[in-house]
């Protein structure tokens, strides 16, 4: 009853309809249709729990996951497909990776996964999904990027060290620093405000290391997640680039 968001919860789906949708799946129609359906998410708890109800509450909600990409699949006939989610979303796409993807004859279907602003570790994704690596130029297909959006002050956890990360500016894992100016532009969650140069993002080998703000644009948030962590522009951020890599 308090684990899993029902499907007919109406703050969840209007969290969902105007944030999630037109804030991050969005960023797909330039490339793709989107197909985006709702599951019984498990509350932000679930990922603190340490009884074993808050994994069971992710796996039921990741079974609505699954049965929907089979859905999908039976949709889409052999085309291929790129698979996004975001934060326990991102969680969704890595497991449908390692249990439907890797190994399979989908994944020469698979131009690229965005499971942003969940932390992925490479040696654990190249033991259960070696076949699918970590992305590493603009143009590579059947691999995965993401990224955790934090300032120099947010606080790491301990299962995040050693957290891959891709910059969405540049699309490579090295270290370099992009600028604000090479941002082609991001998304206001507060409103259908577009503005370029918001941020520059470097890569730090637990974090995408981004700010300070060059706009106004996010001074207003859904919720404030912390001091620098910016978890919630994890797409907002970079809407623009990852409109543009998505159609490349």
């Amino acid at each position: 009853a308090s684990w899993n968001a029902p499907f007919t919860d109406a703050d969840a789906n209007e969290f969902s309809d105007n944030f999630v949708l037109k804030g991050q799946a969005s960023a797909f129609n330039h490339c793709c249709a989107v197909y985006a359906p709702r599951y019984r998410q498990a509350t932000f708890w679930s990922f603190i729990d340490e009884t074993g109800s808050g994994e069971a509450a992710r796996e039921f909600a990741y079974a609505d996951v699954e049965r929907a990409f089979d859905a999908f699949l039976e949709r889409s006939g052999d085309r291929p497909f790129v698979v996004a989610g975001h934060s326990q979303g991102g969680e969704h796409v890595r497991h449908l990776l390692e249990r439907r993807s890797s190994g399979t004859p989908l994944k020469d279907r698979l131009i690229a996964a965005y499971p942003v602003g969940f932390y992925m570790q490479p040696s654990d994704m190249s033991e259960t999904a070696p076949d699918i690596p970590l992305c590493d130029t603009p143009d590579a297909t059947g691999c995965y990027a993401t990224w955790n959006a934090m300032g120099p002050r947010a606080r790491i956890f301990g299962d995040a060290e050693g957290a891959a990360c891709v910059n969405p500016l540049s699309w490579r894992t090295v270290g370099a620093a992009v600028s604000a100016d090479a941002n082609p532009g991001s998304l206001a969650t507060s409103d259908d405000r577009f503005e370029a140069g918001v941020s520059g993002a470097q890569c730090t080998s637990d974090r995408l290391l981004v700010g300070p703000f060059q706009s106004d644009l996010f001074d207003e948030i859904p919720f404030n997640m912390g001091k620098d962590n910016h978890h919630l522009l994890d797409y907002a951020l970079f809407y623009a680039s990852i409109r543009e890599n998505a159609a490349r």
